[in-house]
């Protein structure tokens, strides 16, 4: 890509979309459309609408060294800053878990099954940037939302996603360890529903993962133990305590390879209807009880 040759937007795309397949990824001229639109402060929509439009010399040089970035193993979200998620962009600052598309799941689930008309109390375990529970109080202006995660970046993150989305009066951020929270509960209500995508990637598996994984995300939201259930082993046998009667658990996992182990968990510690998910691509991904 020569700063000398004049390059459209519509030129970027089509090069960087070449550019991104060749170096494997998987979603190419989306990742060429993001970081372009991103460059450029506009969205997809806005690049198709401007095709001709020349980028200046500083945009042009901003955007290769994003791109460069990017075929190095950083992910768009890290490098943008932001990842969708339902209808909402999300901050995703380096080094915090990024929220993924399967994971919307959990609140189409939800969102199926609570009354609608009922002020709820809801937690979102290991969250992240908030993606889950900040839609669910989106979703539901009626409802209390209690986030927790260990780490300080993602508290951070969730934070100011929650001002930015104006629902602070309707959330508790909690710097904790998902197990050590659920003990510590003395609230005077149980929680009508918990949803909580832990680490569950076992760590043998570590060094497979793709690098915008391994280089940009923090290992203690993404492994747990050999089996990938080290965390969720002690969760479980803890959260139907803090449940109502009837209130929804619905948890991430890996895999097929978890699945028979981690229903077991479930029913052994008591919970109801224990049912297996499946994400777009056929992968045995959320699991759903209740007490």
């Amino acid at each position: 890509m020569s700063s000398l040759q004049r390059w459209t937007v519509f030129d970027v795309i089509s090069w960087s979309a070449g550019y991104f397949k060749d170096k494997g990824s998987s979603t190419p001229r989306l990742d060429a459309e993001l970081l372009l639109g991103h460059v450029l402060d506009c969205d997809r929509v806005h690049l198709y609408m401007n095709p001709d439009k020349p980028l200046l010399e500083e945009e042009l040089a901003q955007f290769k060294a994003l791109a460069l970035r990017r075929v190095r193993g950083a992910s768009v979200a890290h490098l943008t800053g932001r990842k969708e998620f339902w209808k909402t962009d999300f901050e995703v600052p380096d080094g915090v878990f990024v929220p993924r598309p399967e994971t919307e799941f959990m609140v189409e689930f939800l969102l199926d099954r609570l009354d609608a008309g009922t002020p709820l109390l809801g937690a979102d375990l290991c969250c992240g940037t908030g993606a889950v529970g900040l839609t669910m109080a989106l979703e539901r202006e009626a409802d209390q939302l209690i986030l927790v995660d260990l780490s300080q970046a993602a508290v951070d993150a969730a934070s100011r996603n929650g001002a930015r989305l104006e629902l602070a009066p309707r959330i508790r951020l909690e710097r904790d360890d998902a197990v050590s929270f659920v003990q510590g509960w003395k609230g005077v209500r149980g929680f009508d529903y918990i949803t909580c995508n832990p680490p569950y990637v076992p760590s043998g598996e570590w060094d497979s993962l793709a690098p915008e994984i391994r280089l940009h995300e923090p290992p203690e939201a993404i492994i747990s133990g050999e089996d990938g259930l080290e965390l969720l082993k002690r969760l479980i046998r803890e959260v139907p305590r803090v449940l109502v009667s009837g209130g929804w658990f619905v948890v991430e996992y890996s895999g097929e390879e978890q699945t028979a182990k981690l229903r077991s968990l479930l029913e052994d510690s008591g919970f109801l209807d224990v049912t297996m998910h499946r994400d777009l691509a056929g992968l045995d991904r959320i699991m759903t009880c209740h007490t």
